[in-house]
């Protein structure tokens, strides 16, 4: 464990949990790279760094202050605000502290900055109450009125209950992940508390190292690359499970399959394709999978009359995908790149 680290903290909990929280952006690719707690005078103040393709982000997490209340006064007392004016001065750089207690005088002065494009328009907006909480920041972080303009578009005061951030990563790691989301969270934890996880930036590549070591179990999906090939396996055994059409010769064109299409590419949730024995519904359903095939639309047709005895949607994924998890859950999270039907 890295003495005076993320894992040291009082209230590290939160911390942890937040920290966790922006590491698995890594698997969507929102963001491209984690370094925790980087030490030193540039870096002092955040608990890590992150860097998105939008530029860099510096967190600071704060589970609570003792009044409740994040004043000016309390932030500068905590360092933050002479930790952020320096980042939030970096060209492409936002800083974003995240705590359960609020900053009603940094709250009131940066719900000004959408109307208002200048620091004169700005300026001129705020009433004597936020004019006084403007001065005073100022005057704390020592700057004219220009960069603390610049400082405040540069940074983010989130507030975020304890519970409401647990179970936002409870959601986030059940989206990736088999098994209990507290008991991955703790071993993410333990993990990341690891001396050689420290002041270096941690990628998509040691994530999924960490993941396959520790032997916990994805939903897939987006890290199973062998998916989109199962997916497209099912179909054409669904396809394969009638004689060819038209004695494999000759398709006779029919309306029906542009309304099918219509129905699924326009977002329904159900379209039904209904009519008596011999009309041509197998026929149309094998010309609407031959247009998603060719308009490179993932997709999944089996048959249920073959699936056998299933009592869960669980179930029904393993016996079409091999996958325990519903298949219209599994086939809605392909790898980046492919579109769904």
């Amino acid at each position: 464990m890295h003495r005076g680290g993320i894992a040291d903290k009082v209230g590290n909990r939160f911390e942890a949990r937040w920290l966790t929280h922006q590491l698995l952006g890594l698997l969507d690719g929102t963001v491209q790279e984690v370094t925790v707690e980087t030490l030193g005078d540039e870096q002092q103040g955040f608990e890590f760094s992150l860097t998105r393709a939008a530029g860099s982000e510096w967190h600071q997490c704060k589970r609570q202050t003792a009044s409740g209340i994040w004043s000016i006064a309390a932030l500068d007392a905590a360092g933050v605000l002479r930790a952020f004016r320096t980042k939030a001065a970096t060209e492409g750089a936002r800083c974003l502290f995240v705590s359960s207690d609020p900053s009603p005088p940094l709250k009131l002065l940066l719900d000004k900055l959408p109307v208002t494009h200048s620091l004169e328009a700005f300026e001129t907006s705020l009433s004597e109450r936020e004019t006084q909480h403007w001065c005073l920041l100022k005057e704390r972080l020592g700057c004219d009125g220009t960069e603390a303009f610049r400082f405040l578009n540069g940074t983010e005061f989130r507030t975020l209950s304890e519970s409401d951030l647990t179970e936002n990563l409870r959601a986030r790691i059940a989206y990736w992940f088999k098994g209990d989301p507290d008991s991955i969270a703790a071993r993410f934890r333990t993990w990341l508390e690891e001396e050689r996880n420290f002041n270096r930036p941690l990628v998509y590549d040691d994530v999924i190292g960490f993941v396959r070591g520790a032997g916990i179990e994805t939903k897939q999906y987006e890290l199973d690359r062998a998916l989109p090939g199962r997916i497209r396996d099912a179909t054409t055994s669904y396809l394969g499970s009638y004689p060819p059409l038209g004695a494999g010769l000759y398709r006779i064109e029919r309306a029906a399959v542009r309304d099918v299409l219509g129905g699924l590419q326009g977002g329904a949730r159900v379209v039904l394709l209904s009519g008596a024995a011999g009309i041509g519904k197998s026929a149309i359903l094998s010309d609407v999978i031959e247009q998603l095939r060719a308009q490179g639309t993932l997709h999944l047709a089996f048959r249920v009359d073959q699936a056998g005895s299933i009592a869960t949607l669980d179930e029904l994924g393993v016996q079409t995908l091999g996958t325990a998890d519903n298949p219209v859950v599994s086939n809605s999270l392909p790898p980046t790149g492919a579109r769904c039907s």
